[in-house]
Order: C-alpha cells, then sequence, then structure tokens
C-alpha cells in the first residue's frame, strides 16, 4: 500500500460494510484487469492489421516499379506510407507492452501483520485495494493514450503521402 489511497473511514464503520467494500473493490478488480486484456488484444490486432497493410502497400510498390513506365514520385510515397504504417504497428505494439498490473487476491504472507483482528484485516485489504486500482487505471489510462497516438500515425501514414503526391502534381 502506497499511502496515498487511504481511505477515510468514519468511526462509525460496520464491519459488515468494510466486507461489502472489499467484495466490491474485488469485483472492481476483476473488471479492469478484463479490460486490460481486451485493450491488449485491440492493440496487437490494429498492430498487426497496420502491418499488413504496409506488407500490401510494399507489393504495391515493388510491383509499380517493375513497369517500365511507372511514377517513381508515386512509388516512393507507397514506400512512405509503408514505412509510417510500421511505425504506426510499433506504437501499436507498445500499447500492449507487459506492464506491472495487479489482480485480485493475496498471498497469506502480505496479511499476516494483521491476523490478530479480523476487522483490521478487512480495512487493510480494502485500501490495499483501492492502491491497486488506482494503479491499474492509470495504466490502462496510459494504454489507451499509446492507442490513440498510433491511430494517429496510421491516419498520417495516409494523408501526408497523399497530401505530398497531390501537392508535386500541381502544374509549375
Amino acid at each position: 500500500m502506497n499511502g496515498t489511497d487511504d481511505l477515510n473511514w468514519p468511526d462509525n464503520t460496520e464491519p459488515e460494510a468494510v466486507r461489502e467494500i472489499v467484495r466490491l473493490a474485488e469485483r472492481m478488480m476483476a473488471d479492469n484487469l478484463a479490460m486490460a486484456l481486451a485493450a491488449d488484444q485491440r492493440a496487437v490486432g490494429q498492430g498487426n492489421m497496420m502491418v499488413a497493410v504496409a506488407a500490401a502497400l510494399l507489393v504495391a510498390a515493388a510491383t509499380l516499379s517493375g513497369v517500365a513506365e511507372h511514377d517513381p514520385l508515386g512509388v516512393r510515397l507507397l514506400v512512405l506510407s509503408a514505412v509510417g504504417f510500421v511505425i504506426a504497428a510499433g506504437i501499436s505494439m507498445h500499447a500492449a507492452r507487459p506492464v506491472h498490473f495487479f489482480s485480485g487476491g493475496y498471498q497469506p504472507k502480505f496479511l499476516t501483520h494483521c491476523a490478530a483482528d479480523a476487522d483490521r484485516i478487512d480495512r487493510w485489504v480494502a485500501e490495499d485495494l483501492q492502491s491497486r486500482i488506482t494503479h491499474n487505471r492509470r495504466a490502462l489510462t496510459d494504454s489507451a493514450g499509446i492507442t490513440r497516438w498510433a491511430q494517429r500515425a496510421m491516419i498520417g501514414s495516409i494523408i501526408v503521402p497523399a497530401a505530398l503526391y497531390g501537392f508535386m502534381q500541381l502544374p509549375g
């Protein structure tokens, strides 16, 4: 427990209320873990899709460069777009990187310091769960932010080469 999430217990808190708080906190921990797994799967799937698009763009560039009368600028911009998609995929995969994420439950050795009093155990567990939930929510928020940057990079990998090609085709 890091001390920053200590709960302010009213003096008249009933032991049953503390147990209910612990039960609800454990449920939130399980839900956070499910959200984290879903976010990781989304980031990995998105990264895989971006790599597939990059491969398709490189195949298109190679095919076009083999044509006798090809547009060298178009081929270069296809390669640039493919590089952008690979960078976006790397950012997306970074969102799914292993992070320190708490799950529910405890090893008994971490509860022995308050084993003489069941109410004290419940209060300590509730406070520790709040600390874990805060940590996990921060990790989920950070991962979502990284995923958004991957999506921005992917969009840029489409828009920038298309804009460059259009700009280079202007007369004059």
